[in-house]
C-alpha cells in the first residue's frame, strides 16, 4: 500500500489491554482501506476458549506458542492493521517481523 510517497505492507499496534489498539486499529484500517486484525480475538475464534481460559488450561508458554504461530503466517499477507498483546514482543521471530 502506498500513502503519499510512504510505502508500507502491514502495521502493528503493540500494547497492553485496555490501551485501545483494537479501538484505534478498526477506525484507522477503514480509513485507509486494510484488514484489521486482533491477534487475541483471532486465536479466540479459532480455538472456541477465551484467553483467559487457554491460559488456565494449557498455560501462558503454550499460548505464547499458538500466538507466535498465527502471527507469523499471517503477517505474511500485506495491507493488515495488527492490534497485538504486550507479549508479542517476547518471540524474537515476532520481533524480526515488527
Amino acid at each position: 500500500m502506498h500513502l503519499g510517497n510512504i510505502s508500507f505492507n502491514n502495521l502493528f499496534l503493540i500494547g497492553m489491554m485496555g490501551s485501545w489498539k483494537s479501538t484505534v486499529g478498526q477506525k484507522l484500517a477503514e480509513a485507509i482501506d486494510m484488514e484489521f486484525i486482533d491477534t487475541d480475538d483471532a486465536i479466540e475464534e479459532m480455538t472456541e476458549m477465551k484467553i483467559t481460559n487457554i491460559f488456565n488450561e494449557f498455560g501462558e508458554k503454550r499460548f505464547r506458542e499458538m500466538e507466535s504461530a498465527f502471527f507469523i503466517e499471517k503477517a505474511k499477507q500485506e495491507g493488515q492493521i495488527f492490534s497485538t498483546g504486550g507479549g508479542i514482543v517476547l518471540n524474537k521471530n515476532n520481533r524480526n517481523i515488527l
